[in-house]
């Protein structure tokens, strides 16, 4: 086989791998959080065990006028402060900006406070993220703390419109170690948290990363092109 096609082979192969393992990114939940959720009605539950750690359970009921989620996301936050976020972006892309988010936010004097937040395009410029009112009908939003679990956690009902498509929806989620009052600052900047974004059917769980799958395709094509050219220059 000549070393072009070695470089087709090579890079689609690990393309399909790719995209496989992203769509098995999510473990089954821990058995406490499960408990959670089942003592909730929950009736879905989802761990990104290599994506924070952050575990996400949720329930959708049609009615007659909208549509009715209810979730419970939970993360540990070890830190003196910190905070645990989800929210929904209703665009095109899976991705922050754009990000209709519930936060809560765990105080230095141990209370936990949350809120919505509208994620913006000028959060990528330096402006504050300070609570928002945002598009979502949310209700019962609740941050605290399970301590026999040591998680901290976000329920909210949320009422999704019916032009929703709720087979395919981004959602996000994000941890943090430091906040001052009801500001969340920058994340950690590691694979884990830039990669806590994904298209999710809310009916079944299953999701891939299509934004996940494409980035991890250009980097495994660019290492694969880069040995293989090496190779090739080696083997006249």
């Amino acid at each position: 086989m000549s070393p072009s096609c070695l470089v087709f082979f090579f890079s689609n192969s690990i393309f399909v791998l790719s995209l496989f393992s992203l769509t098995i990114h999510a473990h089954r939940c821990t058995q406490d959080f499960l408990f959670e959720t089942h003592s909730r009605n929950l009736t879905l539950c989802k761990r990104y065990k290599h994506r924070n750690g952050v575990e996400f359970g949720w329930k959708v009921e049609n009615t007659t006028t909208n549509i009715l989620k209810q979730v419970l996301v939970g993360a540990r936050l070890d830190s003196k402060t910190g905070w645990l976020a989800w929210g929904l972006n209703l665009g095109p892309e899976p991705r922050m900006v754009g990000t209709q988010a519930l936060i809560g936010i765990k105080q230095t004097n141990g209370s936990f406070l949350g809120n919505t937040y509208n994620v913006t395009q000028y959060i990528k410029i330096g402006c504050n993220l300070l609570p928002t009112p945002i598009d979502l009908n949310v209700s019962n939003l609740i941050f605290g703390r399970l301590g026999h679990i040591q998680y901290h956690t976000i329920e909210a009902t949320i009422y999704l419109p019916q032009t929703v498509n709720i087979s395919r929806i981004n959602h996000v989620w994000q941890v943090g170690k430091v906040a001052i009052g009801m500001e969340p600052k920058i994340h950690e900047k590691t694979i884990r948290n830039y990669d806590s974004t994904e298209i999710i059917d809310l009916q079944t769980g299953t999701s891939i990363s299509i934004r996940s799958a494409r980035r991890h395709q250009a980097r495994v094509v660019s290492h694969g092109l880069y040995f293989f050219s090496n190779l090739t220059y080696i083997h006249t």
